[in-house]
């Protein structure tokens, strides 16, 4: 999957010069209808790291099709439209969740 590889390269690079320095967050995408998965780590010092597979400490886990990713990198959806739904019980083209033992917090 050579174009998904590099919508995660763009999308993580673009994400990178946007976060602070102390920033931290691991995020696990699964391509459906599977089993490929990639994970994007963001480290302190803004240190990258793009990866094949599934991360067992993934903060936030995205799940799409590469022809949804793709609509998005193109510009034909954007992420936030993708992820809508009516329900929280419904899927969504981009559904997410959080990481095993990852919880909401106010902050």
């Amino acid at each position: 999957m050579p174009e998904v590889e590099q919508f995660l390269r763009d999308w993580s690079e673009s994400f990178q010069g946007k976060v602070p320095d102390d920033y931290s967050l691991i995020v696990q995408i699964d391509v459906q209808p599977g089993p490929a998965s990639w994970h994007i780590i963001v480290g302190p010092g803004k240190q990258l790291e793009l990866g094949e597979g599934a991360h067992p400490e993934a903060d936030v886990i995205l799940s799409a099709t590469a022809e949804t990713l793709q609509m998005i990198y193109e510009g034909k959806i954007t992420a936030l439209t993708a992820a809508g739904r009516a329900h929280v019980s419904d899927s969504a083209p981009l559904d997410f969740r959080l990481g095993e033992g990852v919880e909401l917090t106010p902050d």
